[in-house]
């Protein structure tokens, strides 16, 4: 929830490491792909970045869904 909001230092108390050329990589975090940009597309008024996976790290753990305005777990 913090990454969806404004903020100047979106990082700031958040625990997190340097991935493949320095991009900061969130600890625990169920999946993290780190890509290298290779394109980027207009999209109306947004931006479509398009990357080449360089790295992929996963867990075991059970994922969250946003739903109805809160985080929950996914029935099994």
């Amino acid at each position: 929830m913090k990454f969806a909001r404004p903020a100047d230092d979106k990082f700031k108390d958040i625990d997190w490491t340097k991935g493949y050329k320095g991009i900061p990589v969130l600890e625990g975090a169920m999946v993290t792909l780190e890509c290298e940009t290779y394109q980027i597309v207009e999209g109306g008024d947004h931006e479509v970045y398009m990357g080449a996976v360089k790295r992929i790290h996963k867990t075991d753990s059970a994922p969250l869904v946003f739903h109805r305005g809160q985080l929950v777990q996914l029935a099994s």
